[in-house]
């Protein structure tokens, strides 16, 4: 396929896939993404925080308790969390079977800091006090979302002047019942370095330098420099995050 344009099938893969070390399941010079694939819940054992990258958590299914800096967030199926850089957070545990996607940027300033070592009395005791606090999170610890609803989608979530300003670009699109509002996100013609379209539910037909191929759950189609593309719903209800990106953001 065209470097221009590639298209991925993540939906057999799990753990660390886009990175840019030399072990990586496929090289990727700004993003790094990894895929929990239908996993029983977990706990870090580390409170921690990353020096330059934003952390992203995009959850479809399951439920994610995590702390953010003292705020308690339960993640719910179809649900974005952003935690800037610098803020600690912990992943605490959670309900159900587990599919989820983890995203950090820019992946070469990627790191861990560990503050404190979290044992099984601390995440029993975490968990017992647990109360939802999403709405007390401040704009300067991070970002959430619910994707359940729908003012919070078919539109720029994430970026310079949208409801959270942040070094790259993330919508959410979600379509059903014949209504097509959303899909001018995709077709969007601006500056990036890198454009990321992740189907989640229902499939697209695309068609770029007169190709045509589908995209459909749990896969990535990655675009660089400004590549033109149309897109034609296949499948609803449709469920895409697309994420754009410019090296220069994090100079």
């Amino acid at each position: 396929m065209d470097q221009d344009f590639q298209l991925f099938d993540l939906s057999k893969l799990n753990g660390w896939i886009f990175n840019n070390s030399s072990d990586s399941q496929i090289q990727s010079q700004i993003l790094k993404l990894g895929r929990s694939n239908y996993t029983k819940p977990w706990s870090d054992p580390y409170i921690h925080y990353h020096s330059h990258t934003h952390e992203l958590y995009l959850l479809s299914q399951g439920e994610f308790k995590i702390i953010v800096n003292n705020v308690m967030i339960l993640m719910k199926g179809l649900s974005l969390l952003l935690v800037q850089p610098k803020v600690p957070h912990i992943l605490i545990g959670g309900t159900g079977t587990i599919q989820h996607y983890m995203m950090r940027l820019p992946v070469e300033k990627d790191d861990k800091i560990i503050t404190k070592k979290i044992g099984k009395k601390d995440i029993q005791l975490y968990l017992h006090n647990f109360k939802e606090q999403n709405a007390m999170l401040d704009k300067s610890l991070g970002f959430y979302s619910d994707l359940n609803k729908l003012q919070n989608c078919n539109k720029w979530l994430l970026g310079k002047n949208y409801s959270y300003n942040a070094p790259f670009t993330l919508g959410c699109i979600s379509i059903k019942d014949g209504d097509l509002t959303g899909l001018e996100l995709i077709e969007e013609d601006d500056e990036y370095d890198y454009k990321y379209i992740l189907g989640i539910t229902g499939s697209i037909k695309t068609i770029i330098k007169d190709l045509s191929f589908t995209v459909t759950p749990h896969q990535l189609l990655r675009l660089q420099e400004r590549v033109k593309i149309n897109v034609e719903i296949l499948e609803q209800p449709l469920l895409l995050i697309i994420i754009r990106i410019s090296s220069s953001s994090f100079d």
